[in-house]
C-alpha cells in the first residue's frame, strides 16, 4: 500500500508512506508532530480531502 501527500485540510498538510505485505507499523513522535492526525487519517476518524491511496496497484 502506498500513500502518496494524503492529508486532511486544516490538520494535516501532507504525508507520504509505503506499507509493504507483512510489516508492522508503529507511529511514534513528540507532542505536537503530527502522529494523532496521521492515525486518525489512517483509520479513517478524518477524511483524506488530498493525495492518493495506491494498493496492490490500484488507486482507492
Amino acid at each position: 500500500m502506498k500513500q502518496k501527500n494524503i492529508g486532511c485540510t486544516g490538520k494535516l498538510n501532507s504525508v507520504d508512506l509505503t506499507i509493504h505485505k507483512g510489516e508492522v507499523i508503529g507511529l511514534g513522535g513528540l507532542l505536537g508532530s503530527g502522529r494523532t492526525e496521521t492515525a486518525e487519517l489512517l483509520f479513517g476518524v478524518n477524511p483524506i480531502t488530498k493525495g492518493e491511496i495506491v494498493i496492490n496497484g490500484k488507486k482507492s
